[in-house]
């Protein structure tokens, strides 16, 4: 009897499981649906929220083998305002911004944003770019802090809230302060043992390469308001460690008792100790000046001026050493006397002749001594110059001749030294 009842029973436990089931897996769907939705609204809400705004430490290349730069963004009625150290303080662009559905919440910066869209940018020759993000998956949000993940590079960034009483402009300058501070080598030591390892910081491209015993690190790294912060984590003696404070005095990188201290060349001075004009001492009558002058972000103006008239320069700082270069180059001007340009190159005196080689040139390193600085040439022997021509060409990218003589738009004949001219 007991069995037979169990028969009877069977279909209508099976059919009210069937219903169970269903029931369960439509409000399953609903949920996944539902939770999407409010999850961007919540994210959305956190992100409006910030009234000053966010700080993004932001990083290209896949696995962070390229650059670090820090951001500022703010979120306000679908529009997204950004700025960045790499553009300098005075650059803010505004788009459209919009959190999508995708397996998670998805922030992306639906139009153009100069800024935003900078280290995304392809071209025939390069067809990656710099392979940086402009579309971001949001792992988790708090009120403070944004947890995203680069959409297509994978990698791994945050957004901090920034305190309502930052100025931006005053932030940004701060941060590329810091910069202009960092060194390019370093011995690394734990507190007074000798060194462990090496670091090596490329300023320009903000990436580091570091050996600590025998592990290596490669990875970018972005400048903070007191110091640099890298993408990644290091460690040394079995403690991790991902940003380090500058101090202004002795150039050191400290984080507790973990220490970078530079390896500095004889006269070694930071690219800010340069700023400034500066008087080119020759043996020539023409007066010569070079000015450097703190451009947009990292990147610092240069100009070369001789006899009055002025010509852009690169290439004048060598980090590695701290002292400024003058290289062979070509000088973008067009005049009528050098309607292509002219290429600036040094001279042998020794050898008579040009020293057409990739590098070829000076350097001009800090004498505490004289209060100048003076110049040493990069070659030896028949490469050794110390002179400096400006060699004119023409529309058709040719030297141009007079007289079987080449023309000679600047000479800057046995260069000896710069020296500071006041403000």
């Amino acid at each position: 009897m007991k069995r037979i009842l169990n028969y009877i029973l069977l279909p209508f436990a099976l059919i009210a499981f069937s219903a169970c089931a269903q029931d369960e897996k439509e409000l399953f769907n609903e949920s996944a649906s539902v939770r999407i939705t409010n999850s961007i609204e919540e994210e959305t809400r956190i992100l409006e929220s910030a009234t000053n705004g966010w700080e993004l430490h932001y990083y290209t290349g896949k696995e962070y083998r390229f650059s670090g730069y820090t951001y500022l963004l703010k979120f306000k009625d679908g529009k997204a305002s950004v700025a960045a150290d790499f553009v300098g303080s005075d650059s803010i662009s505004t788009s459209r911004y919009e959190l999508k559905r995708d397996q998670g919440p998805v922030l992306t910066f639906t139009t153009f944003n100069a800024i935003m869209h900078e280290k995304a940018q392809v071209s025939l020759e390069n067809v990656n770019g710099e392979e940086g993000d402009y579309e971001f998956l949001i792992l988790k949000a708090t009120a403070d802090t944004i947890h995203l993940k680069g959409k297509k590079w994978g990698n791994h960034m945050y957004l901090t809230r920034l305190a309502d009483n930052v100025n931006w402009k005053e932030h940004l300058d701060s941060i590329i302060s810091v910069s202009s501070g960092v060194s390019n080598n370093y011995e690394i030591s734990v507190g007074e043992s000798d060194a462990t390892g090496s670091a090596s910081l490329n300023t320009l491209t903000q990436h580091a390469n570091i050996k600590v015993g025998n592990n290596s690190y490669s990875c970018a790294y972005s400048t903070t308001t007191t110091g640099i912060e890298l993408a990644q984590p290091i460690t040394i003696e079995g403690k991790e460690y991902n940003s380090f404070t500058l101090n202004n005095k002795t150039q050191n990188l400290n984080n507790g008792d973990v220490t970078l201290k530079p390896i500095l060349p004889e006269g070694y001075k930071p690219i800010s100790f340069w700023i400034g004009k500066w008087k080119i001492n020759h043996s020539g009558k023409a007066k010569a000046f070079v000015t450097l002058k703190q451009g947009s972000g990292r990147k610092v103006q240069s100009t070369l001026e001789y006899n009055g008239k002025k010509y852009p320069i690169d290439y004048i700082y060598d980090s590695n050493k701290g002292c400024l270069q003058f290289i062979i180059q070509h000088l973008e001007v067009k005049t009528t006397e050098e309607p292509g340009g002219a290429l600036f190159v040094p001279f042998s005196e020794t050898a008579f002749n040009f020293v057409i080689a990739e590098g070829a040139g000076g350097n001009f390193i800090w004498d505490e001594t004289s209060q100048t600085a003076k110049y040493v040439s990069k070659g030896t022997g028949k490469n050794k110059a110390n002179t400096f021509y400006a060699v004119a060409f023409n529309e058709k990218n040719e030297p141009i001749e007079v007289d079987g003589d080449f023309v000679l738009t600047i000479q800057l004949n046995n260069i000896t030294s710069l020296t500071r001219v006041n403000p």
